[in-house]
């Protein structure tokens, strides 16, 4: 009897977080004022769900950086002298995301996979 009410326990334990993402991607899309989402296809199922994050975290935060550096100088040896200038300027953007109860829905396999990943919406 133990046993079965160990079972019985472990089983409910397990099944509480499935009930968090009982969401469909058509319930999700019905309330799209409520949730963030991102597509993703690909050849395999991996493919598709890292594009399907990757657009997803570019809807929640992009950072932009911006880099200047400028340069001046002087050099002499013995009568000549010479100046110098240097600028570099780079612009870099990323963006970053710890996705935290993300639900997932596989639209289509086979030879290409369709995969949505959506949150419920930071805002």
């Amino acid at each position: 009897m133990k046993i079965v009410n160990s079972l019985f326990i472990g089983l409910m334990l397990l099944s509480s977080p499935i009930s968090l993402f009982a969401q469909t991607w058509d319930e999700v899309k019905a309330e799209s004022s409520r949730y963030v989402w991102g597509e993703g296809w690909g050849g395999n199922l991996e493919q598709a769900d890292r594009a399907a994050m990757s657009a997803l975290s570019s809807k929640i935060s992009i950072t932009f950086i911006n880099e200047f550096q400028s340069t001046e100088g002087q050099t002499s040896s013995g009568r000549e002298k010479s100046r110098y200038s240097s600028i570099e300027n780079n612009i870099r953007s990323f963006s970053s995301a710890a996705l935290c109860n993300c639900g997932m829905e596989i639209l289509e396999s086979g030879k290409q996979y369709h995969v949505v990943r959506w949150i419920v919406s930071p805002r």
